[in-house]
């Protein structure tokens, strides 16, 4: 028997190709030319053995490769409903009562123990009320004190006061329209006391006071320059007259000392002096404390005796 020939004849061994007397495709193509894993015709060439796949479920990805934006998700979905939680659970048997003024407080029942409490916030609706205070007292329509005339000078003073303060005195007098004067004189030892009161007269209230308030103050400027004298106090007196105050010298060229006080009272202003001799051995401080008393409750007198 013959071989078969390469040329494709009646007698080859290989099937006749039917694309070589096909006509090209509308691409342009040869039909002729397959791609390789292609089949003529089209479409990929079928495989020779059958593949056997065993099933099996997909792996799950592990923690290392898990996105981070998943895991802050789950965070915050987990604080925001701890937090709702928290604000809207009331705990068991609480009861969250109005106070005064706006205040929310949540109260335990059985203990009456405010457990949380809310700032007060003023209502735009409700405007606040006015605090109540005590009304201003009326301004003082009182006058003045204002003398039309000085009285004795003499008579001023009582009769205990002057046998405390000058004991069996004789006194001497002398007085005018303005200017009224007393002296009393003691011996053994040597005790003097003088009462003087100065009457500033105007045509209106106000001038007759406000010249005596002049002159008070010019005279305590000058207290406080005494060449011939020891100052050894000075000060003001509260509560005595309009203003006062009281001095405690000493004389430089006598043993003697003095308690004077100087006071005004409206448009009066008066003058008491007490004297008395220093004895053998006492100090000028040893009778500061009895001068100075003794000259504050004549002048007392002497302003009670204005009328």
């Amino acid at each position: 028997m013959g071989r078969p020939t390469q040329s494709g004849g009646a007698g080859s061994g290989r099937s006749p190709d039917l694309s070589e007397n096909r006509p090209p495709d509308a691409d342009g193509h040869d039909p002729g030319d397959v791609p390789p894993g292609h089949r003529p015709g089209g479409g990929l060439a079928r495989a020779g053995d059958p593949f056997q796949r065993v099933y099996s479920s997909p792996e799950p990805p592990s923690a290392q490769r898990r996105p981070r934006l998943l895991i802050v998700l789950v965070a915050v979905v987990s604080f925001a409903v701890a937090a709702a939680a928290v604000f809207l659970l009331v705990p068991s048997g609480g009861r969250t009562t109005a106070g005064p003024s706006g205040i929310r407080t949540t109260v335990q029942s059985g203990t009456g123990e405010p457990t949380a409490s809310e700032t007060p916030k003023p209502s735009a609706s409700a405007p606040s009320k006015p605090q109540s205070s005590a009304p201003a007292p009326p301004p003082s329509t009182a006058k003045p004190f204002t003398a039309l005339s000085l009285p004795d000078a003499c008579t001023t003073v009582s009769a205990s006061v002057l046998n405390r303060v000058v004991p069996g005195a004789t006194k001497q007098q002398n007085s005018n329209n303005t200017l009224a004067t007393c002296t009393y004189t003691s011996k053994a030892p040597f005790r003097w006391l003088l009462v003087e009161l100065y009457l500033f007269p105007s045509t209106t209230l106000q001038d007759a006071a406000g010249e005596a308030s002049h002159d008070f103050a010019a005279r305590w400027t000058q207290a406080h320059n005494t060449p011939l004298e020891r100052t050894i106090s000075l000060e003001r007196v509260p509560g005595l007259g309009d203003e006062a105050f009281r001095s405690y010298k000493q004389d430089k060229g006598q043993p003697v000392v003095v308690g004077e006080v100087t006071a005004r009272r409206g448009n009066v202003e008066i003058r008491v002096g007490y004297s008395r001799q220093l004895s053998s051995g006492a100090t000028p401080e040893s009778l500061r404390q009895s001068a100075l008393a003794n000259a504050t409750d004549t002048a007392r007198e002497v302003l009670s005796a204005l009328r």
